[in-house]
């Protein structure tokens, strides 16, 4: 078994459809489960919004229970705009593993996501100047990985291309794929491969000889899709946009749901609006919204989505559930007892459709909110 550690589902989801197309059987776990017959296990740690001591103490006993079952190895995935606590959960693996170095890559290249003189670009823009500044748990104050990585004296060690990795975490300058491949070939036991997608896929390829990909699943029209989205990177990013032009109706949570304040017939009518909106529409986006969020709690807002998710699947059971942003879609499964899901299909790099093991729920979808979602879930020709 191959064990990927994420602070998050929506990037276990992520490295576990990686892994799938690269022809290996995946699952996405919210609990350990040692007894799995998958060959790559994609934990979620739901530790990214825990304090920094509570994040290190929650991924050090999950790893305890990792190491006694043996893993060929492990790979620690990160959010590839460095939030969270990365170098204390990455930290508390080298410990229990005893593992001198960590080489670690949040740069996502493809995506034009870099990392160049101990900086990290977007589209080569540094990242406190992207509207990641602007994010309500996160907001990115500098693009410097060492500030982005660390707020205490953590050995974190930024190096250029073509640096020698030394003892502790290093975090290696990274704007091309070819950067990403050198990298993982010069990896070896003692190393714990750490970072985004992209450079999982570049050690999965060095360990593992690349199987045939299969062809791409293709999304029917005629079915019944609940398009959930907590995220407020993706409501930032334009979602409102993507379902206005593709006619889906938007349910946003209702204006006074935003305070402090609101009651079981607010969370009702939300459903009722729901349930009305799939009578003339087979697609339709459920989402906190994002234009009252600022200055708010979104833990709370998040609270609130899934309270009432939870009464719009008793309701009535789409086909597909697309769920966006690793809070959201955490959140869901572990409100529905969702705690092992089966990779079935890679829709694009990175996003899988899932299934859930041992009972009955929608095929579901998950990604990060900071990505778009692929135009065939949206009923496109890609």
């Amino acid at each position: 078994m191959i064990v990927i550690i994420a602070d998050d589902i929506s990037g276990a989801a992520e490295l576990a459809g990686v892994a799938h197309a690269s022809g290996l059987r995946s699952e996405v776990h919210t609990e350990f489960e040692p007894t799995s017959t998958a060959e790559v296990v994609a934990i979620d740690t739901d530790s990214r919004s825990l304090s920094v001591t509570d994040a290190a103490a929650k991924v050090r006993l999950i790893a305890e229970k990792i190491a006694a079952a043996s893993p060929k190895w492990i790979y620690k995935k990160t959010d590839s705009v460095c939030r969270g606590n990365i170098a204390a959960e990455i930290q508390a693996i080298m410990d229990v593993f005893e593992l001198p170095q960590c080489v670690l890559i949040p740069a996502n290249p493809r995506k034009l996501r870099t990392i160049r003189n101990g900086r990290y670009l977007i589209n080569g823009v540094p990242l406190n100047e992207t509207s990641f500044a602007h994010d309500p748990e996160y907001p990115a104050s500098s693009a410097n990985i060492r500030d982005l990585l660390s707020d205490d004296d953590r050995n974190v060690v930024p190096l250029g291309a073509d640096e020698d990795p030394e003892a502790g975490i290093n975090v290696p300058d990274a704007w091309e794929s070819s950067h990403l491949s050198s990298r993982a070939a010069q990896l070896d036991r003692s190393i714990l491969p750490a970072g985004a997608a992209e450079f999982f896929a570049a050690v999965l390829a060095q360990r593992r000889p690349r199987k045939p990909a299969s062809a791409s699943p293709i999304i029917e029209k005629n079915i019944r899709q609940l398009f959930v989205c907590g995220s407020c990177s993706g409501w930032a990013n334009g979602r409102r946009r993507e379902c206005e032009q593709n006619g889906i109706p938007i349910v946003a949570m209702p204006v006074r749901m935003f305070g402090h304040d609101h009651n079981a017939a607010d969370v009702r009518q939300w459903v009722d609006d729901v349930y009305a909106a799939f009578q003339i529409s087979d697609r339709v986006m459920m989402a906190v919204g994002g234009e009252q969020i600022s200055g708010g709690d979104p833990a709370r807002f998040v609270n609130r989505l899934i309270d009432a998710l939870a009464q719009v699947l008793d309701r009535t059971t789409p086909d597909q559930l697309c769920l966006e942003g690793g809070a959201t879609a955490a959140a869901v499964a572990r409100r529905l007892g969702w705690n092992q899901l089966e990779v079935l299909d890679s829709l694009a790099f990175g996003i899988a459709s899932l299934r859930v093991k041992d009972a009955q729920a929608p095929l579901i979808y998950i990604k990060p909110g900071s990505y778009l979602w692929p135009e065939a879930l949206w009923g496109n020709d890609p």
